[in-house]
């Protein structure tokens, strides 16, 4: 009987390490040839402890050959079916099964797992925007033409951007706003719109200088308040992270005011993380409860030093959440039409690999993200 073609090792060391794409083609009649057809194309996925252990084993000369399953990610080009989806996620395709894999490599092959420190992103794209004689204009256009295409799609608006939107439009044009509408936003005291939405429509007037000075007044007083609401989370995470709360400022100088910078530069409200139809969301409360952990600029406080650092600068965290929430939505999805009140959660073996990194993930059933971070970045502690 004639060696397999791919050892589950060989796949490893040749692909598997730099998560190449590949394009697989099957033995006619194989298991996989008759679940998936003749070629499936995608990456192939291992859990962080096999990973350690197969980085291990290439570095020994001659490397073993074993057989076994891989775990594959399909491309989402070709429709798989999420049964299969699931199989090739949890089960994997049999390495006897390959009879050729081919990768197109267009840049150098890089093994991200083994990289320590301070990491930058891959594949960005910086588009030149043409420039706008009222730029202040165009942004609310974007931003008003986006949310109505939403809802028009029947995708979820968060209250936030509901709240931005109808502010927006009672700024550019009332008109758009029914009477019905109108009246269940508006307070019946004050005869203005509830707080939550006037903030946004008095925020577009002071932007288009167009605001009075008793406008300002309000909306500074608006302002105040949900600054106010963010000092007091802030705060509250201070005192989880440290016994010794005054000598904060103090003892991490330089983190605590990038910390007290960036807290400012996060509305009160909610952000979204994904732009699905049931969106993923984290409110200023998990930005703060994340940041202050695991972001190695901001990151403050005696009770946090053991955790877990991002690798990559404060700007670029919000994208890597955003690129692993895209990985995993699919299966959030399935999870939560099966589990509608269940928190969706992947940890241990199942944690999310982006980049060289495995991530733990929990996703509450409405969408907020409550958990997020990446496991210790010592992947390969005696040797590699």
């Amino acid at each position: 009987m004639l060696p397999d073609r791919y050892s589950y090792e060989q796949i490893f060391k040749e692909y598997g390490q730099y998560d190449s794409f590949v394009h697989l083609t099957f033995y006619q009649n194989s298991k996989a040839y008759n679940s998936f057809g003749e070629t499936l194309s995608g990456t192939f996925l291992y859990d962080k402890d096999k990973r350690i252990e197969l980085q291990r084993n290439i570095e020994i000369e001659p490397i073993s050959q074993t057989g076994g399953y891989i775990q594959f990610i399909p491309s989402t080009l070709l429709g798989i079916s999420s049964e299969n989806r699931e199989h090739l996620d949890r089960i994997g395709i049999l390495s006897s099964d390959i009879e050729l894999i081919s990768s197109f490599n267009f840049r150098p092959r890089e093994n991200r797992f083994v990289l320590s420190g301070q990491k930058e992103l891959q594949n960005v794209i910086i588009l030149d925007v043409p420039e706008s004689e009222n730029p202040e204009l165009e942004i609310d256009r974007i931003k008003i033409g986006i949310y109505s295409d939403k809802l028009k799609n029947e995708d979820n608006l968060l209250p936030e951007e509901m709240c931005e939107l109808i502010g927006l439009l009672q700024f550019h044009n009332n008109k758009r706003i029914s009477p019905e509408v109108k009246d269940e936003l508006t307070d019946e005291n004050t005869g203005k719109l509830i707080p939550a939405i006037r903030y946004y429509e008095l925020k577009a007037k002071l932007i288009h200088s167009t605001i009075t000075k008793e406008e300002e007044l309000e909306f500074n007083q608006l302002e105040g308040r949900r600054i106010n609401k963010k000092m007091k989370l802030v705060e509250k995470e201070l005192q989880k992270s440290s016994e010794k709360l005054k000598e904060i400022a103090k003892t991490y100088k330089t983190n605590f005011y990038s910390l007290l910078y960036l807290c400012m530069t996060f509305d009160a409200g909610d952000m979204r993380l994904s732009h699905k139809k049931y969106p993923v969301w984290w409110d200023f409360e998990r930005f703060l409860h994340i940041s202050i952990r695991h972001v190695k600029e901001v990151k403050v406080g005696e009770r946090f030093d053991e955790k877990s650092v991002f690798q990559y600068k404060f700007k670029d965290v919000k994208r890597i959440i955003e690129a692993v929430i895209e990985k995993v939505y699919g299966d959030y999805i399935l999870y939560l039409g099966k589990n509608p009140d269940k928190v969706f959660i992947r940890r241990g073996g199942r944690s999310a690999y982006y980049d060289g990194v495995y991530y733990r993930i929990e996703i509450e059933p409405s969408g907020k993200l409550r958990a997020f971070h990446p496991y210790q970045t010592e992947k390969l502690r005696d040797g590699v």
